[in-house]
């Protein structure tokens, strides 16, 4: 892979500037203590207690290891904005101990025996702390595991009504009352515990965090929370889970994980687009892709196509070249996906169909870290169609010429034509399928990253490498590669921080122009190839469209991405700091598409010439983002308020030309070959987008939380009198579990909390410009050589936002010390103001202008989550976890529908994507047809005939995951299933002409056909005639219900297989840690869908692809 020399110029010098910083900054723990200043004043007070001040003003934590002083051994300091270096040297002279500084913690090992414990003094008491009354006070302090101080954490006396909080510095007192008496001590996050008062010594008490679960940072908009206290609606993939898939696009994994999210692959071709939907389809026009987020920095392209050329990843509606290749999953730490509104608001209209937020790899602090592994498999062709054999075709054309009563000869341009029966051999079989596309395609991906660096400052480095081959019996490979870096640096007292990310990368996917309909050519068509090694065009003097021509109609597509962001804030006071995002990225995307004259047919043309397309789609995005937060005590609780702006530019330009008349096709990766060019169209837009954004949560004791969003946006897609729209949200939690009585009365509940959430959201994804009268270059018909202008759209400034309302309801629950945990959410969208394109009258001279109308969509469903510790030992481990879907989908109101060109397209009361179509009755046992139902008996087919039969959109879809792991052993496998109904071999057959009975092969499903009078069949009788009695109504029933079934399927997605080397062994060679494993996507589908892939289901269309992978992962 070749990168741009303007890159390359700049980051090799930045690569060689950071490393040598890197290796200077871990060696520099020791002097940034030197850089941490304390201001301390302490009289007969023990350890804990002065580390805790300590911790409390250098946000540094001091934790002792060793031969630690008794904890009642008395120290006294008076010192003024001193080194921290200095102070320890200070306070721990003639202790025999050494300190070590990794991330933000300090670890003091005592090697010296230290002096027996000092008699009791009385302490001074803290203004701060809460006070018993009492003659004398006994201190306390209460850590984390890491000797973190733990702020207002409970104390309760047990058996007495007496309770207390801890302080700033974790600090407590007891009054001489409460000697013998047993402590209860709670802190939201972490597990409860309890102590017995026995003496008058300090008392350091250490609580241990509550399950990962609970405590797991999540990316919120322009924040951050933890699971326990989240109010919204957010679910999180990790990069371990990511790593279990071979596969390039990072979203992929997310199939099957997460509740509420439908994802759709469009084809099995790499660098193929996702159809991607968060609890459904919101609006008619609009699209309905997430908001993808990374780092904080919006993707401008999202989840658009980025093609401007059609070839095969192309052959269907949803389907694309998808952006999202360009991120390299090796190089994400999680993937969250925001759902309701108290999650998404905060961005506005961009968050009206959720949020996909992504998170970057970072730094660790320590020395150098350099983690690598390869992973290579082979992937094949999962869904193969079973055609008919030789004998069973022929059998089939024999018939239906004889159905037809003609008499099949060789003769070309007649209906008789037939030269599979009368020229071709007989006897020659060959299996189509497995040769186009029954090929293996090898894969081989690779990365490596560097870490390390100081407590204040971390870099990581990473590259990375992927190629796969095709499963074509050509060298079609897709090849990517990709760059990245990651700064973080906060200064020494901790006031500023400094956070930076860039990417580069650049994918090359070669593939061709053309479908896979070759696959249904007759089993015994020609060779492919003559005696001369050259591609066979006839036999018998009769023409054969040779199908590895497709393969010489080359097209490839290369995208080059450049994505950088930076974070960075300053804490102006201990509760008011300013922050500031800032975020650019570029996509350059650059598209070849030919048709040489070595792919056509000799015996068709008699004069053969070239024909070649370029397009390109560039696109340049930056965004700034400043922020203000403060943070104050209120009452018993904490007040957070966040207010800031945003503004984005964006800007596209497209354009596609194409050259005809190439008579050498050596020319045709340039224009200059051409004899004409045409077809030529250029397209630039710009997007402004600003908005206004604030937040409030309400934290009270870590128990009842509160979240108010509020947002105006302004955007450049709408007319000035309609461009700004208010949008917010109200979240609230009361986690109940902290509650006496909860405690008390059901101790198996370890965790629950009840959650609910309201809001507004907007959408703006429509194309620009379209409030403008805007004119377009008339290419055809020039005026005097001179291209012309016309008008293509009319002045049209009122329509504006539409609305969507979400409502979301939902119980968390952890029982038996977490071992079982489950979710269940109820939400209700509604979405109102619908932009639809509105025809007009001829006269205008537009079809139709955009209009906003009376009409609303809902979406409501229920979404469920369980997961169980089954077994749950030191060496053994067995997880269940399983998330379910129902969603339900409605078009509860719109206005003169049945007026409107969309009457018959959409359904009141029915979901947006119903299948309104022609009731079928299957095949006449008397006739060999099918029969449909003419409702109004009038012989004619039209809108009033049809009803509904059901709705692209499934009943319920979700996951399975099991993760069983014993010692250094894991096995992991997660399977999704979906209820769904999909079109058919049916639909796809009649809409491409594949018709039983014709001089293409069938699925062997369509041996079950019509023959003779009385016979039941699926299909109707074979016929050689496209236009004849049987396929006369073809387009009826495309539009009926024969075209569509059943296509349900449970998958088993990913199956992966790991196991941990021993460490001892490795340690001698310098090797931290290496893992080898086997990992495997799409290894069985279990479904009733006939022909094809049901997830794909278009039997045109490759299918997703089966993966087997081994690879080796090692870090030194």
């Amino acid at each position: 892979m070749r990168l741009s020399k303007r890159y390359v110029s700049t980051f090799y010098p930045l690569l060689l500037l950071c490393f040598l910083s890197s290796n200077t900054l871990s060696a520099q723990d020791v002097l940034s203590l030197d850089r941490i200043f304390v201001t301390l004043s302490a009289k007969d007070e023990t350890l804990p207690v002065i580390f805790g001040e300590i911790s409390q003003q250098t946000k540094i934590y001091l934790n002792a290891a060793g031969d630690v002083p008794a904890v009642n051994e008395r120290f006294s300091i008076n010192v003024k904005h001193k080194p921290l270096q200095d102070v320890l040297k200070t306070l721990l002279k003639d202790k025999g101990c050494t300190w070590s500084l990794k991330k933000n913690m300090v670890t003091i090992t005592f090697t010296h025996k230290n002096s027996p414990p000092e008699p009791v003094k009385k302490a001074n008491p803290d203004a701060i702390a809460t006070k018993p009354k009492g003659i004398a006070a006994i201190k306390g302090i209460v850590t984390d595991n890491e000797g973190k101080p733990l702020e207002r954490a409970t104390i309760k006396v047990k058996g007495t009504r007496k309770g207390y909080f801890t302080n700033e510095a974790g600090l407590f007192f007891l009054g001489t009352a409460d000697l013998n008496r047993t402590l209860e001590i709670s802190f939201t996050g972490y597990e409860a515990k309890q102590y017995r008062v026995s003496s008058p010594d300090s008392i350091r008490i250490v609580l241990t965090p509550h399950p990962q679960y609970l405590t797991e940072q999540l990316a919120t908009g322009y924040g951050t929370t933890s699971m326990l206290l989240n109010t919204g609606n957010i679910m999180s993939v990790s990069a371990r889970e990511i790593a279990l898939y071979p596969v390039s696009n990072p979203i992929i994994p997310l199939q099957g994980r997460i509740p509420g999210l439908l994802i759709s692959q469009s084809s099995g071709l790499p660098g193929a687009s996702l159809k991607l939907r968060i609890r459904g389809q919101n609006s008619f026009l609009s699209g309905g892709n997430p908001l993808f987020v990374v780092d904080g920095v919006p993707l401008p392209f999202g989840n658009q196509h980025v093609n401007q050329l059609t070839s095969i990843i192309t052959l269907t509606m949803d389907a694309g070249v998808s952006p999202l290749t360009s991120l390299n999953p090796a190089d994400i730490e999680n993937i969250e996906v925001l759902k309701d509104a108290d999650a998404t608001a905060i961005y506005g209209s961009r968050g009206a169909n959720g949020v996909i937020f992504i998170t970057t790899k970072k730094g660790q602090a320590g020395k150098a870290t350099v983690s690598a592994d390869i992973t290579t498999g082979v992937d094949h062709v999962a869904f193969s169609p079973r055609l008919m054999n030789t004998a069973q075709y022929l059998e089939m054309r024999n018939e239906a010429f004889k159905n037809d009563n003609i008499v099949p000869d060789h003769l070309p341009g007649t209906n008789s034509y037939a030269p599979d029966l009368k020229v071709w051999d007989t006897t020659r079989y060959t299996n189509w399928p497995k040769l186009l596309t029954g090929g293996n395609a090898a894969f081989t991906s690779a990365n490596i990253t560097v870490s390390g660096g100081s407590a204040t400052t971390q870099l990581l480095f990473g590259g990375s490498y992927y190629r796969q081959s095709s499963v074509f019996p050509v060298n079609m490979p897709y090849v990517k590669g990709a760059l990245s870096f990651s700064l973080n640096h906060r200064s020494a007292d901790n006031k500023f921080k400094l956070g930076m990310y860039g990417n580069y990368s650049r994918d090359k996917n070669q593939l061709y122009n053309a479908s896979l309909a070759a696959m249904y050519l007759p089993p015994n068509a020609p060779s492919l190839y003559d005696g001369d090694g050259q591609l066979n065009w006839s036999e018998g003097d009769e023409p054969f469209q040779n199908p590895m021509a497709d393969y010489l109609k080359t097209y490839k597509i290369t995208k080059e991405n450049y994505l950088a962001n930076m974070h960075l804030s300053y804490a102006l006071l201990p509760n008011l700091s300013f922050r500031a995002g800032l975020g650019y990225s570029v996509m350059l995307t650059n598209e070849h598409s030919t048709v040489p004259k070595a792919a056509q047919n000799p015996f068709l043309y008699d004069v053969r010439s070239g024909i070649a397309s370029f397009g390109n789609n560039n696109s340049r995005s930056y965004i700034a983002e400043p922020q203000v937060e403060y943070s104050l005590k209120l009452g018993k609780g904490n007040i957070k308020m966040m207010t800031g702006a945003s503004y984005q530019y964006a800007s596209t330009t497209n354009a596609v030309i194409e050259g005809q008349g190439y008579t050498n096709d050596a020319l045709l990766n340039s224009l200059d070959g051409a004899a004409s060019i045409s077809n030529k169209t250029t397209n630039v837009s710009e997007y402004r987008y600003g908005a206004l954004f604030s937040r409030i949560s309400y934290n009270l004791l870590n128990k009842y939380v509160v979240n108010l969003t509020g947002r105006m946006d302004g955007s450049s897609k709408f007319s000035p009198e309609n461009r700004l729209g208010h949008f917010g949200a109200i979240g609230a939690a009361w986690i109940f579990s902290e509650e006496q009585l909860v405690q008390n009365s059901m101790p198996f509940i370890s965790f629950g909390k009840l959650r609910a959430s309201y809001g507004v959201t907007g959408n703006d994804q429509i194309a620009d410009y379209k409030y403008l009268d805007t004119w377009s270059a008339r290419l055809l018909n020039p005026y005097q050589n001179t291209t012309t202008l016309s008008p293509d759209a009319l002045y049209n400034p009122r329509y504006n936002w539409e609305k969507n309302r979400k409502l979301e309801a939902a119980v968390e629950l952890g029982l038996f010390n977490g071992r079982l945990l489950g979710s269940f959410s109820y939400y209700l969208n509604r979405s109102s103001n619908q932009l639809i394109q509105y025809p007009l009258p001829a006269q205008t001279g537009f079809n139709n202008i955009l209009k906003n109308f009376n009409s609303l969509i809902e979406n409501k469903g229920l979404e469920v989550t369980l997961s169980g510790d089954i077994i749950k030992t030191d060496d053994l481990k067995l997880n269940v976890s399983v998330n379910l879907t129902v969603p339900k989908n409605k078009l509860l109101r719109f206005d003169q529908l049945a007026k409107s060109s969309y009457n018959g397209i959409f359904v009141v009361r029915e979901p947006v994507n119903v299948l309104n179509k022609l009731r079928s009755s299957g095949v006449n046992p008397e006739t060999g047809l099918f029969r449909l139902k003419d409702v109004n008996e009038d012989s004619v087919y039209t809108r009033e005939d049809c009803e509904v039969i059901g709705s692209l959109d499934p009943d319920f879809y979700g996951g399975l995951h099991v993760n069983f792991q014993y010692k250094s052993l894991s096995i992991e496998l997660l399977g999704d299933f979906r209820k769904q109904m999909a079109p058919n071999y049916l639909f796809t057959g009649y809409l491409n002409n594949l018709l039983p009975g014709m001089m293409v092969n069938q699925p062997d499903i369509v041996l079950d056909r019509w023959r003779q009078q009385g016979d039941k069949a699926q299909f109707p009788r074979y016929s050689t005639l496209p236009t004849g009695e049987v396929y006369a109504d073809k387009n009826n029933m495309i539009n009926s219900s024969e075209a569509y079934s059943r296509a349900d399927y449970f998958k088993l997605r990913q199956l992966s297989v790991s196991y941990i080397l021993n460490k001892s062994l490795l340690s001698r060679f310098g090797v931290k840690k290496a893992v080898i494993f086997c990992k495997t996507q799409n290894l069985f589908t279990i479904t009733g869908y006939k022909v094809g892939d049901p997830e794909t289901a278009n039997a045109l269309v490759l299918p997703t692809l089966r993966s087997i992978a081994g690879g080796l992962q090692i870090s030194f």
